[in-house]
Order: structure tokens, then sequence, then C-alpha cells
């Protein structure tokens, strides 16, 4: 068995914050959040020392667009996945 903490955020401000404290060994998000979207996201996160080696996947209905899974991916996401 693999045990794992799971920690769910409501919007991306509240995504981050609780990144930037708890420096989780994976982040999962979706483009499309209230306050912060996801794009925008990895950029904050990748632009931080503490939180820039963590792996970003954004799993999204907006995903098969090209131009915003390019723009997730120039963000610092490690990969786009369509829901």
């Amino acid at each position: 068995p693999i045990a794992a903490r799971v920690d769910e955020a409501s919007d991306g401000a509240q995504a981050l914050a609780k990144t930037l404290a708890s420096v989780p060994d994976l982040v999962i998000t979706e483009l499309q959040l209230p306050r912060v979207d996801g794009t925008a996201l990895c950029g904050l996160l990748r632009d931080d020392k503490h939180t820039q080696h963590i792996p970003l996947l954004v799993v999204s209905r907006a995903a098969p667009d090209m131009a915003l899974a390019q723009q997730a991916l120039a963000a610092g996401a490690d990969d786009v996945l369509p829901k």
C-alpha cells in the first residue's frame, strides 16, 4: 500500500498558500480556478525557490485547447492532461 496525504484547495490562491506552507511532493491543478488560475499558479510555484522543484500536473477540461496547454507548459507545468 502507498500512503499519501491529499490536501484540497477551493481556489488557486488557497492552493498557492497551502503549497508554500507544506511543500508537497506533487501538485495537481486545474487550469480554470477562481482568484489565481492554474497557469498563474504554475508560474508562481516555479518562481519560488522552495517550490520550483515540485512536479506540476495540470488536469483540465480545457486541456485539448492547445493554446491553453502551451501556456500552462510555458508557465512551468510538467504535463497537461485532459479530464
